[in-house]
């Protein structure tokens, strides 16, 4: 995977929340684009699940190792 696929896979999981991205950044018109996105919660942390945060941390890894290797 790319890195901007890694950001999407990621942000999904703040998204499937209803996380508020911010205003005309890269993951809010991402998106606004997909028919079951709801921009609703501001904070999404004790909403998610421990595999979640695991999810993330493990996907940011290896977005810092991508980013190294540019």
């Amino acid at each position: 995977m790319n890195l901007e696929d890694l950001q999407i896979m990621r942000n999904e999981i703040f998204a499937r929340y209803n996380y508020i991205f911010k205003s005309g950044g890269e993951m809010d018109t991402y998106f606004k684009k997909q028919s079951w996105y709801i921009r609703i919660n501001k904070n999404v942390d004790q909403l998610l699940t421990d595999i979640e945060k695991v999810n993330i941390k493990s996907i940011r890894k290896v977005e810092q190792v991508k980013k190294k290797e540019k």
